[in-house]
C-alpha cells in the first residue's frame, strides 16, 4: 500500500512545487514593494496608513506616488491564490487547466478560504481537465477546439461548482471553530486569550482563521482597550523564526540538513517577516506542513509573553521593524518576539534534524544492500 500511495504523494508534491515556484515570486515583489513604501512613508513623511484623508492633508506628490505604489503592492497579493491555483493546475493538465485553475484561484479570494482553498481549487481544476481530456474523444483535426475551448469551459464550470458547495464552507468552517475557540477562553484570562488569538493568526498566514483573529482583536481593542500585541506578533514570529532556522542549524550541527528550496528562500523570508508580510511562510508550509503547529506553539508563546509585559500597539496594517518604536512598552515586545522566534527555529532543528538522520539511515542502508 505505501509503495503505491508514495508515487502519488510525489505527484500530487511536484503539482504544488510548480503552483509555488509560479507563486513566490509575486509574494517577494508584493511584499517588498509594501514594506519599503511603507518604511518611506513613515520615516519622511510620519505615516503609517494610506488614507485619502491623510494625503489631502499632506498634499505632497511624492507621497502620492509612495501611496500609488503601496496600493500595487498590495494588488498583487490579490492575484497571489490565482496563480497559485492556476499553476498547480497547469502542472496537472497543461494549457488547458490555466484558466479553470485562475478562476478557482479568484473565487478563493472572493470567498477568503486561504492558500488551503487555492490548493483545492487548483487540484479540482486540474484533474477535472485530466478527467475529461480522457473522457471526451473527438476528431483530431478539431483538437484545437477541444484544448481552447470544451476543456477550459467544462472544467471552469466544475470549479465553480466545487467553489460553490465545497470550498466556500472551509472558510466558513475554520471560522466558526476559531472563534469558538477563541471567544471560549474568555476576556478575563488576557494572557490565555493572547496566546489563542496569535496561534490563530499563525494557523493560515492570510487565510479566514488568521482574517478572524485579527477582527476579533481590534474588536476587543476598540472595545475594552485590550493589547494587540499577539496579533503583530502572530504575523512576525512564523516568517522571521523560519528564515532563521537553516542559520540556526547550521552554527549547531556545521551540516546542511534542511532542503534546497527552504535554504534558498530563507533569507527573503527573513527580510519579508522583518517587513512584517507573513505571507513569506506560504510556499514552505508545502514542504514542511509541520510548520503550522510549529509556528502556532511559537506565536501563542510570544502573544502571552507579550501581553503580559505589557506591550501594546494601535491595530493597524503593516507591522514592519520601522513601526515597532511605536509600540508601547517595545522591550517587552522584543523579549516575547525574540522567545517565539527561538521557539520556531528550535522546534524546526529538531523536526529537520530527526528527518535528516532518518534519510541517512536509508541511504546507508540501501548502499548496503547494493554491495
Amino acid at each position: 500500500m505505501g509503495a503505491k500511495l508514495k508515487p502519488i504523494l510525489k505527484e500530487l508534491q511536484k503539482n504544488l512545487m510548480t503552483g509555488i515556484s509560479y507563486m513566490m515570486p509575486l509574494i517577494i515583489i508584493a511584499g517588498v514593494t509594501m514594506g519599503v513604501t511603507s518604511l518611506l512613508g513613515s520615516v519622511f513623511f510620519d505615516v503609517s496608513v494610506f488614507t485619502e484623508e491623510v494625503l489631502a492633508a499632506q498634499g505632497s506628490p511624492i507621497l502620492d506616488f509612495i501611496t500609488w505604489c503601496y496600493n500595487a503592492g498590495s494588488l498583487m497579493f490579490t492575484i497571489m491564490y490565482p496563480v497559485f491555483a492556476g499553476y498547480i493546475s497547469f502542472g496537472i493538465a497543461d494549457r488547458p487547466g490555466l484558466a479553470p485553475g485562475f478562476l478557482g484561484g479568484l473565487l478563493v479570494v472572493q470567498m477568503v478560504t486561504g492558500f488551503l482553498g487555492a490548493i483545492l481549487a487548483g487540484y479540482v481544476a486540474g484533474y477535472s481537465i485530466l478527467c475529461l481530456n480522457k473522457s471526451i474523444k473527438i476528431n483530431r483535426k478539431y483538437i484545437g477546439v477541444k484544448t481552447l475551448f470544451l476543456l477550459p469551459l467544462l472544467g471552469s464550470i466544475i470549479v465553480l461548482l466545487a467553489s460553490k458547495f465545497v470550498i466556500a464552507y472551509i472558510g466558513i468552517g475554520f471560522s466558526s471553530l476559531s472563534q469558538w475557540l477563541i471567544t471560549s477562553i474568555g476576556t478575563e484570562g488576557g494572557a490565555l486569550l493572547s496566546a489563542g488569538l496569535g496561534a490563530a493568526r499563525a494557523f493560515d498566514f492570510g487565510g479566514p482563521v488568521n482574517k478572524m483573529a485579527g477582527t476579533i482583536g481590534k474588536q476587543l481593542y476598540f472595545d475594552t482597550g485590550y493589547s494587540y500585541i499577539a496579533l503583530v506578533l502572530g504575523a512576525l514570529v512564523a516568517p522571521i523564526g523560519l528564515g532563521l532556522s537553516p542559520y540556526f542549524a547550521r552554527i549547531f550541527t556545521k551540516k546542511e540538513i534542511f532542503d534546497p528550496q527552504l535554504k534558498q528562500g530563507a533569507l527573503s523570508c527573513l527580510i519579508l517577516g522583518f517587513l512584517g508580510i507573513s505571507e513569506a511562510v506560504l510556499p514552505f508550509i508545502i514542504l514542511y506542513p509541520v510548520i503550522i503547529p510549529i509556528s502556532m506553539i511559537g506565536t501563542a508563546v510570544a502573544g502571552a509573553i507579550g501581553f503580559s509585559l505589557g506591550a501594546s500597539v494601535f491595530p493597524g496594517g503593516i507591522y514592519g521593524f520601522y513601526m515597532w518604536p511605536l509600540i508601547e512598552n517595545v522591550w517587552g515586545f522584543l523579549i516575547a518576539l525574540a522567545v517565539g522566534v527561538l521557539i520556531v527555529c528550535t522546534l524546526m532543528f529538531f523536526y529537520r534534524l530527526r528527518v535528516y538522520n532518518k534519510e541517512q539511515l536509508e541511504q546507508e542502508e540501501q548502499v548496503k544492500s547494493v554491495e
